[in-house]
């Protein structure tokens, strides 16, 4: 159970670290993450608190799908392209990084050399996910960008590859530079052949799969999940690059997506976004896991009192890896001048160090066979860690001033103002739908909804009370002449006062302006009308109730002794003798059908005046949330008359038609040059194309 209260924990943590950065993004999500790793530890509750995760598995359970992910972002046409330069990065850059830190380390800390090596190898892969976290809000120069992912997806293998090396160092004493160099190629050639192997045979079967009509999601989303993980063991206990393998299966994995994107387009909808949670999910929670490794370690420096010694080694070993790689770029940039000289500091800062620096490093008591508990162990943990936040924070600090702002695409003024005129339009759509009145009410209702919390939002008073006292104007103008010319009867007249009651209990009464009975009144007219309608329609259940009512009040009256308890009863029962002789002179069930007759000749009445009254407002550019809470209130009106005496119809069928008008009417607005932003556009659309797939789903 103390793994499972663990695992929870760290989960925990990454939730409220990424509302934390959602909430103030001046830190990039990493350093929130790492924040909430520190927080848990300090809690007393959880103080004695050791993340214990077996350095095999934590590599295969969570490196292995990082890496697998990252291959699949990129185009198996790209690697081929960009051999060279991966070569040169993840190569070249990173064994000249590995080879001048430990030299460094051996002749100025006289460390041995298999130490030296080891903490060379943790702290040389880079990180492109904390670089990604660290530039948000940033555009870098598109060349320097393309050239960190390169290095990132592919120098992680290097590292490995050289603590293996310095595995042997330490339990040998002896390292031979040609066995070296030729142990580094058939490790990394041999994992990237084995990877693409395993990778096409896999495909195949999948094919296969498909074909034969073996097409069940799960089991083939599943299929894919095992894999990095299957890959990454059968690779390493092969003694080859199980990191090289698994990106090499993540490109080839790609290839397969682009040639089936129509085959299974629901399965790599599926997989695509499963991929993309899990590594959010997985990168916090190494974020959340070095935080939480940083208390014990502080704790214990602090006590020997080094922590100011590994803090300026630290900085020491970044400063150099950063000069490293400056050099190197500027060397091979052909760019001019000013420019090779920005962009190169910009990709020697772009080096952060991640997930893979923190794995390798407790990866080292199972590669180099040494304890946990020994002093070079933590001073080894020690320093990667700080090399971590420091590689985190420079360049926060740095990037701002040698990067442009990123352009944002549209704002959130736009957004709204794009969603309530797609919603405008919707509601003038319903309202064209040869369908129940009901259903249009619901379909109101559910496209408001894509207003957000924007949709409880109510109107401005005054201008909202303007319109009413001018709509009602114009009704009571309408009822009056179809009174005069006989065409509406009392029963009509009745229901008219009735809803003109309700108008006037939303329009004269100040004292509930801007209060929560105003906004109730407006939201439930539908739901009071019914109840009058149904009182009306269901008199025969309601008349025993009502009747055994009275009496009960009858007899109280007759057995009570106070005057003032006397005086309320009799109002009570002067208000339900009211009622019945109300519903007895409006419900004989004789005249249902003329009843609902009266009702659908006032609908007939009051509809035209509303069209016109709607028109007229659309065309004098009135404002947007004005015209959608006018359209909705009249819908409720209509509803409340008429579904009464209707059948339910397929509700999800009429909303697939309203989804395609909105699609119609963004391609429309996109086409003429409407105004809209053109990235509110995507973004709606893509809103649009993801309810489409629920609906058809359901």
């Amino acid at each position: 159970m103390e793994v499972i209260y663990t695992i929870l924990l760290l989960i925990f943590g990454v939730i409220i670290a990424n509302f934390l950065a959602q909430r103030w993004n001046f830190f990039p999500r990493a350093i929130w993450q790492i924040l909430a790793g520190v927080l848990i530890a300090l809690v007393p509750a959880f103080s004695g608190l050791e993340v214990k995760l077996d350095p095999e598995w934590f590599m295969a359970l969570i490196v292995a799908p990082l890496l697998f992910c990252e291959g699949q972002q990129t185009n198996g046409r790209v690697f081929s392209k960009n051999f060279r330069t991966i070569l040169s990065l993840a190569g070249v850059l990173a064994v000249l990084v590995m080879t001048l830190l430990t030299l460094t380390m051996k002749l100025t800390l006289a460390w041995s050399w298999g130490a030296a090596l080891a903490l060379a190898a943790i702290i040389t892969p880079t990180d492109a996910t904390a670089l990604g976290s660290v530039k948000n809000g940033f555009e870098m120069p598109l060349k320097v960008e393309h050239r960190l992912t390169l290095e990132s997806m592919f120098n992680d293998a290097t590292g490995l590859v050289g603590l293996q090396l310095a595995s042997v160092v330490v339990l040998t004493g002896h390292l031979s530079p040609l066995m070296s160099v030729g142990n580094f190629l058939m490790v990394s050639i041999g994992g990237g052949i084995f990877g693409i192997g395993v990778t096409f045979l896999l495909i195949q079967m999948r094919k296969g799969l498909l074909k034969r009509r073996y097409d069940d999601i799960t089991s083939h989303v599943l299929l894919q999940l095992f894999t990095p993980l299957v890959i990454y063991v059968a690779a390493e206990n092969l003694h080859l690059s199980g990191v090289i393998a698994v990106v090499m299966a993540g490109i080839f994995h790609h290839e397969e997506q682009e040639r089936t994107l129509l085959v299974a387009a629901q399965m790599n909808n599926l997989l695509q976004q499963l991929w993309s949670l899990l590594t959010e999910l997985l990168n916090g929670i190494v974020f959340v896991i070095l935080g939480v490794s940083l208390v014990p370690i502080f704790s214990r420096n602090l006590v020997r009192r080094q922590w100011l010694l590994f803090l300026g080694l630290s900085m020491c070993l970044y400063l150099l890896m950063t000069f490293i790689r400056f050099v190197f770029e500027l060397c091979t940039l052909s760019k001019k001048k000013a420019a090779r000289i920005k962009n190169s500091l910009i990709f020697a800062l772009g080096g952060v160090h991640g997930t893979v620096t923190l794995a390798m490093a407790l990866t080292v008591p199972l590669m180099l066979k040494t304890s946990k508990s020994t002093t070079w162990y933590d001073n080894l943990v020690t320093l990667a860690a700080l090399v971590i936040l420091i590689s985190l924070f420079v360049p926060l600090i740095f990037l701002r001033f040698l990067l442009k702002k990123e352009a944002q695409a549209y704002t959130e003024a736009e957004l709204a103002q794009a969603r309530t005129e797609i919603v405008n339009a919707a509601f003038s759509y319903i309202n064209e739908l040869e369908t129940t009145g009901a259903t249009k009410e619901r379909l109101r209702w559910r496209v408001k909804t894509q207003l957000g919390y924007d949709a409880q939002k109510f109107p401005e008073q005054r201008q909202w009370q303007q319109m009413l006292g001018e709509l009602q104007r114009q009704r009571d103008t309408a009822v009056q002449q179809a009174v005069d010319a006989g065409s509406l009867n009392e029963d009509g007249l009745v229901l008219w006062n009735k809803l003109k009651q309700f108008n006037l209990a939303l329009q004269g009464k100040e004292r509930i302006e801007k209060g929560f009975l105003k906004r109730f009144l407006i939201r439930n007219k539908r739901w009071l009308v019914r109840i009058f309608l149904r009182w009306t329609l269901n008199f025969e259940k309601d008349y025993p109730r009502l009747q055994a009512k009275l009496a009960r009040l009858e007899h109280q009256v007759n057995r009570t002794t106070s005057v003032r308890r006397k005086h309320k009863l009799q109002l009570k029962i002067e208000k339900y003798a009211k009622k019945i002789a109300f519903y007895k002179k409006y419900t004989d069930r004789n005249r249902t059908e003329q009843w609902r007759s009266n009702l659908q000749q006032l609908q007939q009445i009051l509809a035209p005046v509303d069209n016109n009254f709607i028109a007229a407002k659309e065309q004098a550019g009135t404002d947007q949330q004005l015209l959608i809470a006018l359209k909705q209130l009249v819908g409720h009106e209509a509803t409340a008359l008429q579904q009464q005496f209707e059948a339910p119809v397929q509700e999800n069928t009429e909303l697939l038609k309203v989804l395609n008008f909105e699609l119609a009417f963004l391609n429309e607005a996109r086409t003429n040059e409407s105004g809209i932003n053109p990235a509110v556009i995507k973004h709606l659309a893509d809103e649009l194309i993801s309810a489409q797939s629920i609906l058809i789903a359901v």
